[in-house]
């Protein structure tokens, strides 16, 4: 008898609030842009139909559920590079402090030589991958290499300050500002493994008569870094005349687009920033190379 009773008033109170809902449009429509969500308790689920996709082709294969992926998934580790500036005249500098040995150069930096009998032994830079023969070294190591200590830096990596004044002495400020610039030639171009400072290392051979026809004052990178390495130069105006010496001779005797002169434009544009850098009184007496490519 409770229970039917209850059951009256229950149908009452819905019939009323059916009532209430129609007679007032407020409550009895929804905007179309009003999100409707009903309680999760109170969701009826639908029926459960799957989204259509486009059929597989025929030769496609579908692994059984559960099984491992047929390719799975390659975990990469990208190596971020430096942008590269495709023949730009810019040198390698980007280098770090070797930890290991396989972390230095196989050849040295002046010759591209390796350590052989003939070359000797090769020596090896504390702070850079760079590593050198005795007598490339500039200015060149007076001695076995054996006998330096560990932490021996080359000139490319010792603290050298600049010339900010005309010097008319060359004392040992002078000797290693200056090896500091020749050896800036050597460098190579980022992008390029060749080295173009090659045909100006070591003097032309006396069997090339047509070259000594042309050139009656020779001089070459080797004879100018002896000069360095035992101060024979009086001031480095005298260093600056030779340097500019080597590409005048150069130009003179190659050709405009052959492969030496192209290769004496590059490692003019070298030399000419090292001085303008390490040697800025000087800069405005290196020789003029016309339509020079600029670092």
């Amino acid at each position: 008898m409770q229970k039917a009773l209850m059951d009256i008033i229950r149908q009452s109170d819905i019939n009323q609030i059916k009532a209430t809902t129609q007679s007032s449009p407020r409550l009895n429509s929804v905007p179309d842009n009003t999100r409707v969500i009903t309680p999760v308790s109170h969701q009826i689920p639908a029926a459960s139909t799957p989204p259509s996709l486009p059929p597989l082709p025929p030769s496609t294969s579908v692994p059984p559920v559960g099984s491992p992926p047929i390719n799975p998934p390659i975990k990469l580790t990208l190596r971020r590079n430096p942008p590269s500036t495709s023949m730009s005249q810019s040198p390698e500098k980007e280098e770090k402090k070797p930890t290991k040995s396989d972390d230095w150069d196989d050849y040295c930096f002046v010759c591209s030589n390796g350590c052989d009998e003939i070359s000797g032994d090769l020596v090896c830079c504390e702070t850079c991958p760079k590593v050198y023969h005795n007598v490339c070294h500039i200015p060149m190591i007076n001695g076995d290499v054996k006998d330096l200590p560990d932490d021996w830096r080359c000139t490319r990596c010792k603290n050298v300050q600049p010339i900010t004044e005309p010097s008319e002495q060359f004392t040992e400020r002078e000797k290693m500002v200056c090896a500091r610039v020749l050896l800036a030639c050597y460098e190579k171009v980022r992008g390029d493994p060749a080295q173009h400072s090659e045909p100006f290392h070591n003097p032309v051979p006396r069997s090339l008569k047509r070259y000594y026809d042309v050139i009656t004052n020779p001089i070459c990178f080797k004879d100018i870094s002896k000069k360095i390495s035992t101060l024979r130069y009086q001031n480095i105006q005298q260093f600056i005349d030779d340097m500019n010496l080597v590409f005048k001779n150069a130009c003179a005797f190659n050709r405009k687009g052959t492969p030496i002169e192209l290769s004496c434009r590059i490692v003019f544009d070298f030399y000419s920033h090292a001085v303008k850098e390490l040697l800025r009184p000087y800069h405005s007496k290196i020789w003029l190379y016309q339509n020079s490519p600029k670092i």
